[in-house]
């Protein structure tokens, strides 16, 4: 058999010390090792906490620019005028679609929110005063910001 092609050994691990442990400076470079992952590990976990909006946000303008690019696609394909012309007319009816939208709806949510406006000072004063039957609800009032003059009610 060839000397190449013969099966070798891996190298052995580093023998620890007499006694079977390993050695001090061994021990502690494990430890950094150990340590130092799990300090990866947590900042790596902390910024997917932290930056999870950031990441939804990419992952919707993703979305939004494949559903985009596909109505472009199609739209050239069918009219046969050129990627940027379709992207443009397709951009163009998206906003015109969401303006036509926005005026359809728009005099019905101003009412309502004139109506919530309204009715809010008059909830939350039904509200202190649920909470004022019970001792927990005084103390929870007691540590509330003081906010009684945007809270009550005009009439």
């Amino acid at each position: 058999m060839d000397e190449k092609l013969k099966p070798r050994a891996l190298p052995a691990h580093p023998t620890p010390a007499e006694g079977g442990e390993p050695s001090r400076a061994e021990f502690t470079r494990r430890v950094l090792i150990v340590a130092g992952v799990a300090v990866a590990v947590g900042a790596v976990g902390a910024l997917l906490v932290l930056a999870s909006d950031v990441f939804f946000l990419f992952f919707a303008a993703a979305l939004l620019a494949i559903l985009l690019r596909s109505a472009s696609n199609a739209l050239g394909r069918r009219t046969g005028i050129g990627p940027k012309w379709s992207f443009g007319l397709v951009v163009l009816a998206a906003a015109a679609v969401i303006a036509a939208g926005t005026y359809a709806v728009g005099s019905t949510a101003v009412t309502q929110f004139n109506h919530l406006v309204a009715d809010l000072p008059k909830s939350t004063d039904q509200a202190r005063a649920y909470l004022r039957q019970y001792p927990w609800g005084e103390d929870a009032l007691r540590q509330m910001p003081a906010c009684s003059a945007t809270t009550t009610s005009p009439h």
